[in-house]
């Protein structure tokens, strides 16, 4: 799904958001509840990369917090230093008053990189 969501042959930029030295459950967060309507599927997709050297499979995610509700927004497990492909979809079907994505997952210790980031509706009919 990311790398369909970029235009034929765009490379990722070579800038990515570095997450280093947190929990699990912690990681980079924005605000979206504005940016949201009703009714709407909406497709999330990022590349995630993690340090070289770890020992462990690390399972990396998108989580949202509609209302204080935690709902998956997708996941991948990353277990070499390659980019991977992250992508999921969730749908509102009431108005929230607050809702907050964010990517979580990486052990402590074990740094993750973000790229590519991107939140965009797939029902393009209903626009």
């Amino acid at each position: 799904m990311a790398r369909d969501s970029l235009r034929p042959h765009e490379p990722l930029s070579g800038r990515y958001i570095l997450v280093s030295n947190i929990q699990t459950w912690m990681g980079p967060a924005q605000m979206i509840t504005e940016k949201l309507k009703l009714y709407l599927t909406y497709q999330v997709s990022a590349w995630v990369c993690i340090s070289p050297g770890t020992t462990s499979p690390q399972n990396v995610n998108f989580a949202l917090s509609v209302d204080n509700q935690w709902v998956n927004g997708g996941q991948v497990e990353v277990n070499d230093d390659r980019w991977h492909e992250m992508a999921g979809s969730f749908r509102n079907e009431e108005q929230p008053s607050k809702v907050m994505v964010y990517i979580q997952g990486s052990s402590l210790g074990v740094n993750s990189m973000v790229a590519g980031h991107q939140i965009f509706p797939i029902d393009k009919n209903k626009i």
